[in-house]
């Protein structure tokens, strides 16, 4: 009998079943559906990266898996050398690895390492730099110092022609002038619509000829930028680093609840940069739905991973010819080491896992799943919008044939229906059979619904009337009577 080798049997596990523990969902790095909604439940992959890894590694090795949710859905913190979450599963050997998890020195004490991913930074997200006001066109060509230094110049200059004047007069006995003249002479030449020259005396006359000059080069260089500004309107810098975000106006910031975990709470309590501390101090905590709805109504930022949020902005806020309100940022603010797996000290297959990454990174092959599960996400989400707003559509026209046809059916007026008794007409309306709707999508999907219909006898009315919508008062639950003139569902 031809025994194996250790090596030879670590390539084929045999059907081995593996223990894998994953926590939060982070797409597109892990997907899953969880099975039952109870803790450390069994969860169904969907297709992600490491969906695709597992199922390949699974396929190459022989080897079985069950992948089940930490209970907390935390990746794990250290207290006293001990690890909580999934680390702490690790530690204690519960588990053989984990998914997705960013390495810390602590952790790897405890744990093997296995980069699996590219790189995916952390970045801003906000809205997209909008067009400066018109109106501060004018001021716009020369920056807040060089105006001042102008401001400054004028005056400088209108006191120093003054104090010579006064001099040449102390001394000469010449003619003086007034301090509002020579000031004014300066705004005036500034302005290309000089008052007459007011030296009286050689050394005036040449600080006058300096003034002119130094108009001449300062009217050009603003015309020139005035043209240029008014020609193609500006806009307003967009935020890309932590820097900007504290240095602005009574603007807020958040990222998700999941992300602010473990190694990016170290992250920002132990960095040293002032920016950083004062981001996390203000930092919200904001799903990525509200957050971005408080980005499009201004002064707010979502700190995010890039990854994460494009999916969200391509499929949700992106049209069809890739208009978006938002602005990614393409400065990172953060590159973590990257993300990657994380195995029990001592697990026999490391080696052959790890062979097999760098394999599949060194191909390119990784890199192409990401982009191809991202690509795929957003037009399965697209065409899953899509599908929405035509059913939507379908259905209310739908409800508006029958809405006319009821109407029309209501406004005969002296005619007997089948759905009135025809003995009295002073009890209450009989109920007739539901009308029953069929919307079918462009896959050939179905949804029914059936609407119940209440008739009323109008001889007790004069005027043609509708039926109004069901309300929450109890005394119309089945509706109200109103006039046909103020019927606002068929206006126009």
């Amino acid at each position: 009998m031809m025994m194996s080798s250790p090596a030879e049997d670590v390539l084929n596990l045999m059907g081995h079943e593996l223990r894998v523990v994953t926590g939060a969902r982070i797409f597109p790095f892990i997907n899953f559906r969880r099975d039952r909604e109870e803790p450390e439940t069994t969860v169904t992959l969907l297709d992600s990266i490491d969906t695709r890894l597992m199922h390949t590694f699974a396929a190459t090795s022989n080897f079985t898996f069950e992948i089940r949710e930490e209970k907390d859905r935390a990746w794990g913190t250290e207290t006293n050398g001990v690890f909580n979450g999934m680390m702490g599963l690790l530690q204690r050997e519960v588990k053989d690895f984990c998914t997705i998890m960013v390495p810390t020195p602590g952790r790897i004490k405890v744990t093997e390492y296995l980069r699996s991913y590219p790189t995916d930074p952390l970045i801003l997200t906000s809205l997209k730099p909008t067009f400066l006001p018109k109106p501060l066109a004018l001021i716009r060509p020369f920056e807040g110092e060089v105006w001042l230094a102008v401001v400054v110049s004028v005056v400088a200059w209108g006191v120093i022609l003054w104090l010579l004047q006064r001099a040449w007069w102390w001394v000469a006995g010449g003619p003086g002038i007034r301090f509002n003249t020579a000031f004014l002479y300066g705004w005036g030449a500034l302005l290309e619509r000089p008052p007459s020259d007011p030296s009286t005396n050689t050394s005036g006359q040449v600080l006058v000829g300096w003034w002119l000059l130094f108009c001449v080069i300062i009217v050009a260089a603003f015309r020139s930028s005035l043209i240029a500004h008014l020609t193609v309107q500006g806009r307003s810098l967009p935020l890309t680093s932590f820097e900007d975000l504290v240095n602005q106006n009574n603007w807020k910031w958040a990222t998700a609840p999941w992300f602010l975990t473990g190694a990016v709470i170290d992250f920002f309590t132990k960095h040293i940069d002032p920016s950083v501390k004062r981001v996390y101090v203000d930092l919200e905590l904001v799903s990525a739905g509200e957050a971005l709805q408080r980005v499009l109504a201004g002064g707010f930022s979502y700190i995010i991973p890039k990854s994460y949020v494009t999916v969200i902005v391509a499929s949700r806020y992106t049209d069809k010819y890739g208009q978006t309100p938002f602005y990614i940022s393409n400065n990172e603010l953060v590159s973590f080491a990257d993300f990657g797996w994380a195995f029990r000290k001592g697990a026999p297959f490391y080696q052959r896992f790890s062979q097999m990454i760098s394999r599949l990174q060194d191909a390119g092959i990784i890199a192409y799943w990401k982009d191809e599960v991202i690509a795929r996400h957003v037009m399965e989400r697209k065409e899953a919008t899509v599908l929405h707003q035509v059913n939507t559509l379908q259905l209310l026209e739908a409800m508006k044939s029958l809405y006319k046809g009821f109407k029309a059916c209501v406004r005969v007026e002296g005619e007997e229906s089948d759905w009135y008794p025809v003995e009295t007409h002073t009890q209450w309306p009989v109920q007739p059979p539901p009308i029953s709707i069929t919307s079918r999508s462009l896959t050939g999907t179905e949804a029914t619904i059936e609407i119940a219909c209440f008739a009323w006898p109008f001889e007790e009315f004069s005027n043609p009337l509708i039926l109004e919508p069901a309300s929450d008062d109890p005394g119309r639950a089945h509706g109200a009577v109103v006039p046909y003139k103020d019927d606002p569902f068929l206006a126009g």
